[in-house]
């Protein structure tokens, strides 16, 4: 069996990161389109995609800041806020078609989902970002390997 050079190595990890992202956002619609066909009354139908997308971002997240890579762009507070608007409006969303269902949905309770929401993943986004930097940083002192 020939060994792969380094152009068709770069070309399979680009193959692999697609796939990757490809599964990656593919659970994410499987969970949403399960949630929204049984009106979120079952969880046992989505509970196996959950737990796999669970299991894959603590799994991508560990290895990630054990080496010190998080991102091809710079990570920043603008992209944190704005990524953090995105989900609490997709929360937002799906709350409130929860809400909607049970028949108490109330602009109020869609405005306090969404700052709650926004609020959580954006101190999230900060956290973590923190975390890498602190790692990035013993990286490049030389502490660990």
């Amino acid at each position: 069996m020939k060994k792969l050079d380094e152009m068709k190595r770069l070309k399979l990890l680009k193959i692999e990161e697609k796939g990757f992202y490809l599964m990656f956002y593919g659970l994410v619609c499987v969970i949403v389109v399960q949630a929204f066909l049984n009106d979120f009354k079952d969880i046992q139908e989505v509970i196996l995609p959950i737990v796999l997308l669970v299991t894959v971002s603590i799994y991508f997240i560990i290895v990630c800041f054990k080496e010190g890579i998080w991102s091809y762009q710079d990570v920043n507070q603008k992209k944190s806020i704005v990524v953090s608007i995105f989900v609490g409006i997709v929360g937002a969303f799906i709350f409130g078609y929860k809400l909607y269902l049970l028949n108490r949905l109330h602009v109020g309770y869609l405005l306090m989902i969404f700052l709650v929401v926004t609020i959580l993943m954006y101190l999230i986004l900060i956290g973590v970002n923190r975390i890498y930097v602190k790692r990035v940083e013993r990286l490049e002192d030389g502490d660990e390997e």
